[in-house]
């Protein structure tokens, strides 16, 4: 007799109850909570959704030219294109209706105790909806689906214009002859079947990703955050039943189709998404098995992605009832005609809402006496391409009319938000330590910091945001110094790291860093508990050591997507010429950076793992002690210490004859 086994669906399912277990225990276990979330359940489940985001671009370009091709015929994947765009119009629009309809029957929020719900802040999604609700959405909407860049789209996992690309690929090649078109075929065919194979790889690992993500959304918000919204969640889940059932039930049935065997084939799959709050997680098994279930290539390797873009039929319902539910949450009565309107409202934007970034970033902006530069900084920040921004500003004592041109710009733009000064500055490091520990920052905005005086290029935001997406939790990068006169040279930064060069040195200048929300957290714990960590005297190092030194990994970007101003009031600046030279002697001779050194070590050390305690403990001891023999063993640190050749052997001559 063959051992039993269990079947994919139900490793998900118990992977599901286990995960909502473990998650309502640690609900009520908040010191123990954070350590589970941060360093076992949330990476156990980030693991999860990026094997599926490695997979599902190579898929659906694979697959769609490999569907195209096969078709061969322009005008029969045009009619294929055209039903698949009435259709999904169709029954988005269904689906609004039928999200309205149950609204106003079941009135979900008559009755609440507002005082019983939570806030957050929304200006993300105000921001959201000037760019899709203004008189050119549609055509925003369309300039959209085509890519300027097709490996910038498909580095952002933009599905919508990476589909178009794939379809103007296949187009072309079909149309070439036999000879030069099979082989490339084939190329292409080898790679879907094979990222189906590592997709059945993948799924392996499913029950734990969906254990480690649904514990973390019950560990945080628990099962009483619900209890008020009851009435609302319950009927969602009827209304998206009653959808699936009723209506594409009655689809199904006028096309021959039994949605009851549809939903048997994806059991596992609906499980999974579910689960993962991501249907993304689910594109290649759809794609596969609608190919095994009898549908052509051509299609199924076109509609789904597609419809993972554009028939956001879930999305839709639930946005129609939210719309109702929050009409009736503060007793405003919505006629007839401002339905319609919505259920129009609804039709475009949930098409436009597809072109729209989701990710948003919050600037912190640290200021003394820049008002003449303020200008052109705020607004390279404010014009960051793709993305949705918002300044938290602090200003360190100016005289030169700085507030009065924050509070003035505060007033005009709701994207800035303007800190009190409690008198607690002095310096810059001490300016950007408090914005660390106090500015409100929104959950899942990711961190940006700069300085009052540089110009941000376009795409900076956007670039770096792609970089931490493989992985990484802060980002810098090179930058392009230019002064007044017009002289502009390259600061690179990005040379090899180096095991403890976050002891000696940043990994560029603080306007360049994006980094995590967890990392920024970590950054303002550090600060609440260690006298050494608001000893440095610069943001930049002390980020990058909370970083490298907890064991989180740093990427340094080699394009200088930051023009950096150089004038008689930097701080550091580019360190360059004779002058420079000289400060930098005179800090060596004073032992600043010995110092300095020292301080960054014991934070480092601070929220170092047990097993990099030691040799930290022994680079402290280098650097605290006296005699030859000390500092010959500090000078042979000198090339893990500094990431560029020509500093690691100008750090250990310095460090062997005793002046640094």
């Amino acid at each position: 007799m063959g051992k039993a086994k269990l079947s994919l669906a139900w490793q998900i399912v118990i992977g599901l109850a286990l995960g909502i277990a473990v998650g309502a225990v640690l609900n009520h276990f908040s010191a123990e909570k954070a350590w589970w979330i941060a360093n076992v359940l949330q990476p156990a489940g980030d693991i999860f959704i990026r094997l599926i985001k490695m997979i599902v671009v190579p898929i659906v370009i694979s697959s769609l030219v490999v569907g195209i091709a096969g078709v061969g015929d322009a005008k029969k994947l045009g009619r294929i294109g055209l039903k698949t765009i009435i259709y999904f119009e169709i029954v988005t629009t269904v689906a609004i209706v039928v999200g309205l309809l149950l609204a106003n029957l079941f009135q979900p929020g008559t009755g609440i105790d507002m005082s019983t719900l939570g806030t957050v802040d929304i200006s993300q999604y105000q921001k959201t909806t000037q760019e899709v609700q203004h008189d050119h959405a549609f055509i925003a909407t369309i300039l959209n689906l085509i890519p300027s860049n097709v490996f910038a789209a498909i580095a952002r996992g933009e599905m919508l214009p990476i589909i178009f690309f794939s379809v103007m690929f296949g187009l072309g090649l079909s149309s070439l002859p036999n000879d030069l078109r099979e082989p490339l075929v084939k190329v292409f065919q080898g790679v879907s079947e094979t990222m189906f194979k590592v997709t059945h790889m993948i799924m392996k690992y499913a029950p734990i990703g969906v254990f480690a993500l649904i514990a973390v959304t019950v560990a945080n918000f628990g099962f009483a955050s619900l209890l008020p919204l009851a009435k609302l969640v319950i009927l969602v889940y009827v209304a998206i039943v009653f959808f699936a059932l009723v209506v594409l039930g009655l689809i199904a049935r006028m096309f021959g189709f039994s949605i009851m065997r549809l939903i048997r084939i994806f059991k596992d799959d609906l499980v999974l998404a579910y689960s993962t709050a991501s249907s993304e997680t689910v594109l290649p098994r759809i794609i596969e098995k609608m190919e095994a279930y009898g549908a052509p290539k051509a299609i199924s390797s076109f509609v789904v992605p597609t419809g993972y873009s554009f028939n956001l039929d879930g999305s839709t319902l639930y946005q129609s009832i939210a719309a109702i539910f929050i009409a009736q949450l503060y007793g405003i009565d919505l006629s007839i005609g401002q339905q319609i309107m919505l259920v129009l409202t609804l039709m475009v934007t949930s098409k436009g809402i597809a072109g729209v970034p989701g990710v948003s970033f919050v600037v912190l902006l640290a200021t003394h006496n820049g008002v003449r530069w303020l200008d052109e900084q705020v607004d390279s920040i404010l014009a960051q391409e793709g993305v949705t921004v918002r300044i938290v500003a602090l200003d360190d004592r100016s005289t030169d009319g700085t507030p009065e041109w924050l509070a003035a710009r505060a007033a005009a733009d709701k994207r800035i938000t303007v800190l009190p000064d409690d008198g607690t500055g002095g310096s810059s490091a001490k300016n950007f330590a408090r914005l660390i520990r106090t500015a409100p920052v929104h959950q899942g905005e990711l961190v940006a910091f700069a300085d009052q005086d540089d110009i941000w290029q376009p795409h900076k935001l956007a670039r770096h945001a792609a970089i931490l997406e493989t992985g990484v939790d802060g980002v810098s990068s090179s930058v392009m110094s230019f002064t007044a006169a017009g002289a502009r040279s390259l600061i690179k930064k990005d040379y090899p790291q180096r095991q403890f060069d976050y002891l000696l040195e940043s990994p560029g200048p603080g306007c360049s860093f994006l980094i995590t929300p967890r990392l920024l957290a970590l950054t303002a714990h550090v600060l609440d508990t260690s006298e050494d960590a608001r000893a440095v005297d610069f943001h930049d190092s002390l980020i990058y050591a909370v970083a490298r030194g907890h064991g989180w990994r740093w990427h340094i970007d080699g394009y200088p997507s930051v023009d950096y101003r150089q004038h008689e009031s930097n701080v550091m600046g580019a360190n360059v010429g004779l002058g420079a030279a000289r400060e930098r002697l005179r800090l060596i001779r004073e032992h600043w950076l010995r110092q300095h050194s020292i301080h960054l070590t014991r934070t480092a050390l601070a929220v170092a793992p047990d097993e990099a305690r030691p040799e930290l403990e022994r680079i402290l001891g280098l650097l605290t002690g006296r005699g030859i023999r000390n500092r010959l063993a500090l000078a042979r640190l000198s090339g893990r210490m500094r990431r560029r050749p020509r500093d690691q052997r100008i750090i250990g001559l310095l460090i062997t004859i005793g002046i640094w």
